[in-house]
């Protein structure tokens, strides 16, 4: 388990990540308090695809109309019918092309508002309340891994339960994509995990190293699964004795 959770108050520095989300958050939930029969702004753009909705809706109405006036018989009252009226089924198929790639834009921006409503809200609570999730972790040992597809490294690091606490080094994955050294990177796993949260949004603002710092040597390199980028900070799903073996199979 976590050694210790508490709520503490928001550092500057952590105030102003959440601030880079926040003012995109205002402009997008703003652009969400339109009128329902109105387009949001964020997806005007997508007219061609509104377009293109409407000509495949127009386009079988009209093979169908089509199909259907060739096996009329000639000279039928429903075909005079039909010959009659030909403007208006061509416009009736027209507009219910209109009329089906309306309801589907309107749909779509419905759902769109429900859901940035849902999760960009969550940033602004954040930034309005001030405080952090933070937890601490006792580490009792730490092995970096060789993350085979893009070179960084990952750090796996044994709790106090001996289970598995996941860090990744982002700037050691920007020296491999710019053909640096890895190694370089200034990431110093220590005796002590500090994880500062933000508690709505779940977004992880700091994480810190304190205590003696681990024997820092070349990242091992494993032939099985690894952690993605989901479990940064997290408890991976496999206890220590697990990862042991998965790193001697390596």
């Amino acid at each position: 388990m976590v050694a210790r959770t508490t709520m503490v108050a928001m550092t500057q520095d952590e105030r102003g990540r959440l601030e880079l989300i926040v003012p995109r958050a205002d402009e997008l939930m703003a652009s969400t308090d339109q009128s329902p029969d109105q387009v949001p702004a964020h997806i005007r753009h997508w007219r061609r695809e509104w377009l293109k909705s409407c000509a495949a809706v127009t386009g079988f109405f009209l093979v169908v109309l089509t199909i259907s006036v060739l096996s009329l018989r000639s000279g039928s009252a429903l075909a005079g019918w039909v010959a009659a009226y030909w403007p208006y089924l061509l416009a009736a198929c027209l507009l219910l092309g209109m009329v089906h790639a309306s309801v589907n834009a309107w749909t779509f921006a419905r759902q769109w508002r429900a859901i940035k409503r849902s999760t960009l809200g969550a940033f602004q609570i954040d930034a309005r309340a001030g405080v952090v999730r933070e937890e601490r972790h006792a580490l009792r040992d730490c092995r970096a891994v060789h993350e085979p597809e893009q070179g960084g490294r990952i750090y796996l690091l044994r709790t106090e339960d001996s289970r598995c606490l996941v860090v990744f080094d982002s700037q050691s994955f920007d020296l491999a994509q710019s053909g640096g050294d890895p190694a370089q990177s200034p990431l110093r796993p220590a005796r002590e995990a500090i994880l500062r949260w933000a508690p709505v949004s779940g977004i992880l603002l700091n994480l810190e190293f304190r205590g003696p710092i681990f024997p820092h040597g070349p990242a091992e390199r494993v032939s099985g699964s690894l952690p993605d980028w989901a479990c940064h900070g997290r408890i991976w799903e496999l206890d220590w004795g697990e990862v042991e073996r998965l790193l001697s199979k390596g």
